[in-house]
């Protein structure tokens, strides 16, 4: 589905909750696990690849995007707005590239050995790939030679064990393992300490796939009543953006990818409901919404603030670019 198809079943999904709470968009029940158990038991560890959104590192490694957080077309440093190019390295905060992937390793091997970073323990630049699925993400990152390690997480027992059959020989046989495989959900992430999440974490599509929820989305998308939680219960998204926070070191980011606008995405992702955009900047210092050009698809990071305060809406850039994302929304709307 494309940037417009999706902007059309997001509208038509949201209007549709107006009349009834019950009413359900046809759409595969991708919040279900047993939907993606039974795709993976058909599934060949080596062969078979089910990478959501049609992409992979490959398109991040380089890419062009337009900022949609920025305002009048300039980002916050005044520079033009427009097409611009970065890379997976710059995405990540400057998580470190190496020639080789022996460079890498000896560089994890250094980091292991006693480095540190401060106040903040040990250094260390693991990458949190959440909702892994059976995706090639985790070795591609350790390919092109990012230090890692990968920590690989998914609900699926299954997914789990088409990875640990496809990476068997490394697993086993390398001196050096910089890639882990954890059964876990993600709305939880109880495996994972907190803090201990040094690099950064990525979500290639469980968000994407969360949001859809079978074709029930209105209920999440920004017309809950008090508390912002609607009768069903809690939302898993804002369930899986507070265990990545939980276990996100101070100042490193959480990315993830959708082809759900930020007027949908954003409001279930930091429970806008719940405390606004003042609740919001007291636990992400940043928000950034990019359009990825190529790609035909929106990236959203958000940037773990370094000490978790309530902070004003004028105190936070987080809250500062996202008002104007939500506000040239609304303005749309109006029109």
């Amino acid at each position: 589905m494309s940037l417009y198809g999706r902007r059309f079943f997001d509208a038509l999904s949201h209007r549709s909750s107006l009349f009834s709470s019950r009413l359900r968009l046809p759409c595969p029940p991708y919040a279900n696990p047993m939907y993606w158990d039974n795709l993976y038991r058909k599934m060949d560890p080596d062969d078979d690849v089910h990478e959501w959104g049609g992409f992979d590192l490959e398109g991040l490694l380089k890419f062009r995007h337009e900022d949609l957080s920025s305002s009048s077309g300039e980002n916050e440093n005044g520079r033009g707005g427009g097409v611009r190019e970065s890379t997976f390295g710059e995405l990540m905060m400057g998580i470190s590239r190496h020639g080789t992937p022996e460079d890498a390793v000896a560089r994890y091997e250094e980091m292991r050995a006693g480095g540190g970073d401060g106040d903040s323990g040990p250094a260390n630049e693991s990458i949190l790939v959440v909702g892994s699925g059976t995706s090639r993400l985790g070795e591609q990152i350790l390919s092109n030679s990012y230090v890692g390690p990968v920590l690989q997480v998914d609900i699926s027992s299954l997914s789990i064990k088409l990875l640990r059959d496809r990476y068997k020989r490394y697993l086993e046989g390398s001196r050096v393992r910089r890639m882990e495989l954890i059964t876990d959900d993600c709305r939880q992430l109880s495996s994972l300490e907190p803090e201990s999440v040094g690099g950064g974490a990525i979500d290639k599509g469980l968000i994407d796939v969360l949001h859809l929820d079978g074709g029930r989305m209105g209920d999440w998308s920004g017309d809950a009543p008090a508390g912002g939680q609607p009768s069903g219960g809690e939302d898993p998204i804002g369930e899986v953006v507070d265990s990545v926070h939980r276990v996100l070191r101070p100042g490193r980011p959480f990315v993830f990818f959708s082809r759900s606008g930020p007027e949908y995405i954003l409001r279930r992702t930091l429970r806008l409901g719940d405390g606004g955009l003042s609740e919001v900047g007291g636990k992400w210092s940043d928000v950034d919404v990019f359009k990825l050009v190529d790609l035909d698809m929106i990236l959203y990071r958000f940037v773990k603030a370094a000490t978790e305060t309530t902070a004003n809406d004028g105190e936070s850039r987080a809250t500062i670019r996202m008002g104007r994302v939500l506000g040239r929304k609304g303005k749309r709307k109006r029109k």
